[in-house]
């Protein structure tokens, strides 16, 4: 039997500077839609780096307070994952809620 611990809702960071950052793509962006968390160790900013994606498209990032923790569990699939939904979207903000599953 899973057991769903809720991590919290937290802003997208960066989305100005990726994929849904046109009207045209925010729109797509719905409640309760799924979100992938990336590890992306090769990022020149933060090695702890967790991209968000939908689908193929990029969102943003996890906030940096919280990628370490995040890199973590992503790296023990087999102990718990991570799932995140869009919760809200803002004319400015995407709120994704977090949950771990263990």
């Amino acid at each position: 039997m899973s057991k769903v611990i809720q991590l919290g809702v937290y802003r997208v960071m960066g989305v100005t500077y990726h994929d849904f950052a046109d009207t045209k793509t925010w729109s797509q962006l719905t409640f309760g839609l799924a979100v992938q968390l990336q590890p992306e160790p090769d990022n020149i900013h933060d090695h702890n780096a967790v991209i968000l994606k939908i689908g193929h498209q990029r969102l943003g990032y996890v906030a940096r307070t919280l990628s370490e923790l995040f890199t973590r569990l992503l790296d023990q699939p087999d102990l718990c994952s991570i799932k995140a939904s869009i919760l809200s979207v803002t004319n400015t903000d995407i709120f994704i809620s977090y949950e771990m599953i263990v």
